[in-house]
């Protein structure tokens, strides 16, 4: 029998089938799990391609389906979509009761582009997005919840893009904390650190965006961002705005669907702003606020509103965008108690005005040159609402201010430059338009002019109502030339001014008094159309006037009453003012004169010669009919203009000698009468004689220069009752 040995026996093991099965299982699992990281890539990539990226290329993924932490790396999209880095891990628990909770969310290094195209689609990463659809009826049974523990995204950058708007949002470190959709009351902290545009954005915030009624509060902090990039989204027709705006702000929001609540406190601030609507053009160096904001929204509608703070303005400038120069410029403005309560309701404690300069130019025609609005708003019908409310306790205007004038209406063009060191109104308020506004301005021109004004104003009624008191000082005359040959005729050659001036205008009608303190005034003819018309009102040589106004000291001290009627279409300031100027310098020359000459000047009138001069008439020296010689009983009354030559040693006068019937003589008995023209030579050389005799009196007894008495040609006066005379006209 052949039996093997045991040596030679060959033991084989047989393993059982489960640990074959089990060990196959093992090895294939191993291997997906090897595989599986790869095969999302590819799935991932290929998803890319689909939607039109058919460059997306991912570095490397790893998951964990046993920690569910799943991480990419090096993600390339083309120009719309990069990733360096991302991880997130999700909780297993969660999930079996239907809810995605990302316990860490990591994100690095993203770049993604968000572009709207012409047709009004997205594009976001380079991928177009479908048009939204309706959403399909959700399936019975609880919904899935999303939630989100920790995430945080840093050094990446979105960039959005609209036809008319290009933005980028760099994000240095974004943190996100506790937002779960099934916990709506969990607030939700955001923090936020990056640049908008280039300036730095810091927001820190804690919301409860999911809760029936939604609250937030925080902090932002934005550094000078430029605007005008966002306000291409404005509407249509508003003013064309650069500027840079800066924010450092607590916020809140609390609201539901029906009503909203925005609170805001800290400072808002714009700086390099330029404002522009043709021709107009405004820019400022810096405004800032720094107040708070409390606003009620009920149903989209402003249901309450309350800004209380103070707000300053640093160099503002505006006027004709082609214009030289600005119209106005302001160093610094600050309001101080600034109180907006609803929309129609404004309120400013103080508001102080600094280096203000004001250039103001009235053209040929005398309109005064203000940019104006091509498309200005139409005037409010009546019966609109109401303008807002505006109280303002006190405007103080301090510092270096100036006011530049040119009017070039006359000729030669008028300029001059007003100082205002301090200038005041108080008690500024629309609610109660018969309560007056106090004003007090004190100013200078020149060197030496001083110019203050105070008094009242009603700023808010439809007519006119004005109480004013003013005060001027040395102002040179001759500087003012322009005006009185346009108004007067006559040029200023010197002279220097003061006056007081107090003006009433009540709904329009304006009664008032100037005291006027003029001195070393000279003028000479310059428009004898104007000349003309102040004659008309002077009814005496306006140098005559002059004169017999001007005291030992060569001054003039004169009382202008000026009244008139604004709302008359006819009202023409100037019309007034020669007028008023006429009466007053006529009145006070024949006040003057009756003064002086009295008990002889009950007969002092005004006369108009032939020539169309005009004449103040003296009491008349009469005569004996028939007789040269001057009564003695009228040695006092040529005493009296003896005086007057005293006084006025540069005056001239007038002697008129007049005949009358009592002068005829009768023809001798038995002689023919006298033929006409003998009678009237005869009377002639006795007029002629009665004004010699009156010259000759004044020269011989009272030292009247002969150079300043002129003998008027002989006249016949006709008149039944008139006396043989010889009148003195100045």
């Amino acid at each position: 029998m052949n039996a093997k040995s045991p040596a030679s026996r060959v033991h084989r093991h047989h393993f059982p089938r489960w640990l074959r099965r089990t060990l196959i299982a093992v090895i294939a699992v191993a291997a997906l799990l090897a595989l599986l990281p790869q095969g999302i890539r590819l799935g991932l990539e290929y998803a890319l391609h689909q939607q039109g990226l058919s460059g997306a290329r991912i570095a490397d993924i790893d998951f964990n389906p046993f920690t569910l932490e799943f991480r990419l790396r090096d993600l390339r999209g083309g120009d719309g979509l990069g990733l360096e880095r991302l991880r997130l891990r999700l909780e297993w628990g969660p999930l079996w009761q239907r809810r995605v909770q990302l316990r860490e969310l990591e994100l690095g290094g993203l770049h993604l582009a968000v572009v709207q195209r012409d047709d009004g689609g997205w594009r976001v990463g380079g991928i177009d997005l479908p048009p939204p659809v309706q959403a399909a009826p959700a399936a019975p049974g609880p919904e899935w919840g999303v939630g989100l523990q920790s995430a945080r995204i840093e050094n990446s950058a979105v960039t959005v893009t609209l036809p008319s708007l290009a933005a980028t949002l760099d994000v240095t470190a974004l943190e996100l904390h506790d937002f779960y959709t099934w916990q709506p009351q969990q607030a939700t902290a955001l923090q936020l650190e990056g640049r908008v545009n280039g300036s730095a954005l810091n927001l820190q915030a804690h919301a409860t965006p999911l809760a029936a009624v939604i609250e937030a509060q925080g902090r932002l902090s934005l550094q000078p961002l430029a605007v005008a990039p966002f306000l291409t989204l404005a509407p249509e027709g508003l003013p064309a705005v650069d500027a840079q705006l800066a924010v450092a702000s607590d916020f809140s929001y609390r609201g539901d669907a029906v009503e909203q609540r925005i609170t805001q406190k800290g400072t808002v601030g714009v700086s390099r702003l330029t404002l522009g609507q043709t021709p107009w053009r405004v820019t400022g160096e810096g405004m800032l606020w720094d107040g708070g904001l409390d606003l009620t929204l009920h149903q989209g509608a402003v249901a309450a509103l309350a800004v209380d703070g103070a707000a300053t303005l640093d160099h503002l400038t505006a006027g004709d965008a082609g214009a030289e120069r600005p119209l106005l410029v302001l160093a610094r403005a600050r309001a101080d108690g600034v109180a907006l309560r609803g929309s129609n309701d404004i309120g400013i404690a103080e508001l102080a005005l600094e280096g203000l300069q004001l250039a103001l130019r009235r053209d040929a025609a005398g309109k005064v040159r203000l940019p104006e609005a091509a498309d200005a708003p139409p005037a409010p019908a009546p019966g609109d609402s109401a303008p807002p409310a505006l109280h303002i306790g006190r405007i103080v205007l301090g510092g270096d201010n100036t006011v530049e004038f040119t009017d070039q209406s006359v000729t030669p063009a008028y300029r001059e430059t007003l100082r205002i060191s301090a200038a005041e109104i108080t008690g500024v308020d629309n609610r109660t338009p018969g309560q007056a506004a106090a004003f007090k301005v004190t100013a200078h021109a020149g060197k030496y002019t001083a110019l203050e004004l105070r008094g009242e104003v009603l700023p808010f009624t439809s007519r006119v109502n004005l109480k004013l008191h003013s005060e001027l000082q040395a102002l040179d005359l001759p500087h003012l030339t322009p005006y009185t040959v346009r108004y007067l005729g006559y040029n200023l050659s010197s002279g220097q001014l003061g006056a007081t001036t107090k003006l009433t205008i009540k709904d329009d009608v304006m009664e008032g008094n100037n005291d006027l303190r003029i001195h070393k005034l000279t003028v000479e003819q310059a428009d004898p159309e104007k000349m003309a018309h102040l004659k008309e009102q002077l009814k005496i040589p306006l140098d005559t006037a002059l004169y017999m106004l001007k005291d030992k000291d060569d001054n003039i001290a004169l009382e202008l009453p000026i009244s008139g009627n604004l709302h008359d279409p006819s009202f023409d300031i100037s019309d007034v003012i020669n007028t008023a100027l006429g009466k007053t310098m006529k009145l006070a020359t024949m006040s003057y004169l009756k003064l002086l000459l009295q008990p002889y000047s009950s007969l002092l009138t005004l006369a108009s010669m032939a020539d169309g001069a005009g004449n103040i008439k003296l009491e008349a020296f009469t005569f004996a009919p028939g007789s040269a010689a001057l009564d003695p009983q009228q040695q006092p009354y040529l005493e009296k203009i003896g005086t007057l030559f005293q006084q006025r040693p540069k005056l001239q006068l007038r002697l008129c000698g007049y005949a009358t019937t009592a002068d005829r003589p009768q023809p001798p008995k038995g002689k023919p009468p006298l033929d006409e023209a003998a009678m009237t030579a005869l009377l002639e050389n006795l007029a002629h004689e009665r004004a010699e005799a009156v010259k000759a009196a004044l020269v011989a007894q009272h030292g009247v220069a002969p150079q300043q008495l002129f003998v008027c040609h002989p006249a016949f006066d006709a008149a039944a009752t008139a006396q043989p005379r010889v009148e003195p006209l100045l």
